[in-house]
């Protein structure tokens, strides 16, 4: 492998963990939930779990560690990363400062306090999930690799045999 791609791929793992200790710190985020009255807004803390793997929210001070208060979407689930939001379009100006999360299970619309506010953690969080499927890749990549190299000792035995009988 190039040394210039092995820079490369530690230059991501580390900007990758600076942004999760970003986003693991969280922010007082607005989340707008949708349903049958309409569109209602609610004060929440928003933040990266400590595996890196979930963007969580729960109550504004509410304590992370206790599992019913805190909401998790998976990384691995992520469909879409948009600004602007799905169910807040109606409210004007609301929609520029917001990120709209799709996954496989839901949606998640989070208001920010300013565009670069906004910016900033989608550039984290992508470079987050761009460095976990990184990671993913080099594993299955580095499996395969394994699998094609690993020749048995007797295989191996019986190539320098018949090479050996070749060159008599």
């Amino acid at each position: 492998v190039n040394d210039g791609v092995l820079r490369w791929l530690q230059r991501i793992a580390q900007l990758a963990a600076e942004a999760e200790g970003r986003l693991q710190r969280g922010a007082s985020l607005t989340k707008y939930c949708s349903g049958v009255i309409g569109v209602k807004k609610h004060a929440r803390s928003v933040f990266l779990n400590e595996a890196g793997d979930a963007l969580c929210w729960g109550p504004e001070g509410g304590d992370r560690s206790d599992g019913k208060k805190v909401k998790a979407l998976p990384i691995e689930t992520f469909l879409s990363v948009e600004k602007g939001a799905a169910g807040v379009a109606a409210v004007k100006g609301v929609d520029e400062l917001c990120l709209h999360v799709s996954s496989t299970s839901r949606e998640l619309d989070i208001e920010f306090p300013t565009g670069a506010a906004r910016d900033a953690w989608v550039r984290d969080l992508y470079c987050v999930c761009y460095s976990r499927s990184l990671k993913e890749l080099q594993r299955s990549v580095g499996a395969q690799m394994a699998k094609q190299l690993s020749t048995p000792k007797v295989a191996l035995r019986k190539a320098v045999a018949n090479s050996e009988r070749k060159l008599a």
